[in-house]
């Protein structure tokens, strides 16, 4: 999310969708990274969520609103390792994401909110070419 950094990047691969589970489907885990923020060590990973799928989304686009269907909504949240292999949900400090992804075109739309479920960004794909 546009509010977590590490005081140097961290760089590491993840999975953020898997298109062949269900909703509602026990959330997967990243691997974890470690950094600093404020010059405190830290411990986190990446925990998603498919929270909808095959759901229709309209979106604004350049050209007007655009309807996308068979989309899927992954909630993205963040962990902290807070002693040897426990971690804590960081929802409350660092808020969490949603990214909608349509099928056969990718990310549409992105939000991201706060801890006490405000929206605080929100980033939609404007245009689009598939070839």
């Amino acid at each position: 999310l546009s509010n977590f950094i590490f005081d140097n990047p961290v760089w590491f691969q993840y999975i953020m969708l898997k298109d062949n589970v269900a909703a509602g489907s026990p959330a997967w885990k990243s691997a974890a990274a470690s950094g600093t923020v404020a010059a405190t060590p830290l411990t986190i990973r990446f925990s998603y969520q498919v929270i909808q799928k095959d759901v229709p989304i309209t979106v604004t686009t350049s050209l007007g609103a655009q309807n996308y269907t068979n989309v899927i909504v992954v909630e993205e949240k963040y962990e902290a390792e807070v002693s040897p292999g426990v971690w804590q949900d960081l929802t409350a400090v660092f808020g969490y994401g949603r990214s909608y992804y349509a099928r056969g075109i990718g990310l549409i739309q992105y939000l991201a909110f706060d801890g006490s479920n405000v929206e605080q960004f929100r980033m939609e794909l404007r245009r689009h070419q598939v070839y």
